[in-house]
């Protein structure tokens, strides 16, 4: 329990989504590269999908997976945060669900940096990538996460 405190900690504070909330908040109306917004995008989606993952890893005694499983969490964090970018250009306000305020607020986005197509083939590479390591976990069962990883993946919203 203690190592997952410390998983939680780390993942969430001044080291973890805190510190992604701050380069976050720095960049606005600011003119960001590839390896900023990646940085960001790990430390905020990355981190948030990355701590139950490593804790579920530890509490059910399977630590040598760890490096897995957190391989898994940021290439599912930053695949979802560049979804999302392609969706905000690729549907309207009422079919995604939000408004589109990272261009209102001038954020750099995964889609204004490398352009919708190479956005598509990274997040497809980065969804690839999570589910070829999910598979390659022995012991474990892998098919109700890789149905939630396809689902994800296909999201509209």
């Amino acid at each position: 329990v203690i190592k997952c405190i410390s998983i939680l900690s780390k993942m969430a504070g001044p080291s973890g989504m805190v510190y992604g909330q701050q380069l976050d908040l720095e960049a606005e109306n600011k003119v960001i590269d590839w390896t900023m917004l990646q940085r960001i995008h790990e430390h905020k989606t990355g981190c948030l999908l990355t701590a139950p993952l490593l804790m579920a890893c530890i509490l059910s005694k399977h630590e040598e997976d760890i490096l897995a499983w957190k391989k898994i969490g940021f290439s599912l964090g930053l695949a979802f945060q560049i979804q999302d970018d392609i969706l905000d250009i690729e549907l309207t306000a009422k079919e995604f669900g939000k408004s589109n305020s990272d261009q209102k607020n001038h954020k750099g986005t995964s889609v204004s940096i490398l352009g919708i197509e190479r956005a598509k083939e990274v997040m497809n590479d980065l969804y690839q990538s999570a589910t070829h390591e999910i598979q390659s976990l022995t012991g474990f069962k892998s098919a109700e996460l890789l149905e939630y990883v396809h689902q994800i993946q296909r999201r509209r919203k």
